[in-house]
């Protein structure tokens, strides 16, 4: 970037900071990044289920999008060089049985990423009865609430309270053989 180029950005991002003092608090992180409505949700159909927390949903767009759904983490069973987890097989036919062919509504969430490190779009997938299904997965012991890159997302304290139900009554994962031990 040239020398005139940076006072320019120095300049606006100067402005910026002045008119946020005028009109609220800001950050400077919020000031430079993309503008996304990655909390806008949109409609579409599982066309496939990879494992418990990741789905191929076409849009009612048409488009193809895979879904890496958010705030649950499942026990392993495709990730290429790692074995399978113990729960991974009854978390990945609990997944087919909840989502297979089913009508959903994805929907971002502002304190997370639009996708992930693998390019996969990261959203909550609601079922057609409204209910959440990364709750439901961790409430029924499918998953374990997880966080992505240490920031928590606004149904992290929901999905936690759910997985702790299932780990205080032993169901799923929690239970024998695994005993919420993945290995």
């Amino acid at each position: 970037m040239s020398g005139g180029a940076h006072r320019l950005l120095n300049c606006a991002v100067a402005l910026a900071v002045v008119g946020a003092g005028v009109w609220g608090t800001v950050t400077v992180r919020e000031l430079i990044a993309p503008v996304t409505d990655s909390a806008a949700s949109t409609s579409g159909q599982v066309v496939r289920v990879v494992d418990g927390d990741t789905a191929d949903v076409r849009l009612d767009s048409g488009e193809d999008l895979r879904v890496r759904i958010l705030g649950i983490d499942t026990p392993e069973t495709v990730k290429p060089d790692a074995a399978v987890q113990c729960w991974g097989p009854e978390a990945s036919a609990w997944a087919h049985t909840m989502l297979d062919d089913a009508a959903v509504t994805l929907t971002g969430d502002p304190r997370s990423d639009d996708v992930d490190r693998y390019g996969r779009s990261l959203r909550y997938l609601t079922l057609p009865d409204g209910t959440d299904y990364g709750v439901l997965a961790a409430r029924s012991g499918m998953a374990r609430a997880y966080v992505y890159g240490n920031t928590p997302i606004e149904k992290t304290a929901e999905i936690a309270g759910a997985q702790d139900a299932a780990r205080s009554a032993g169901i799923g994962l929690w239970g024998p053989p695994c005993n919420g031990e993945a290995n």
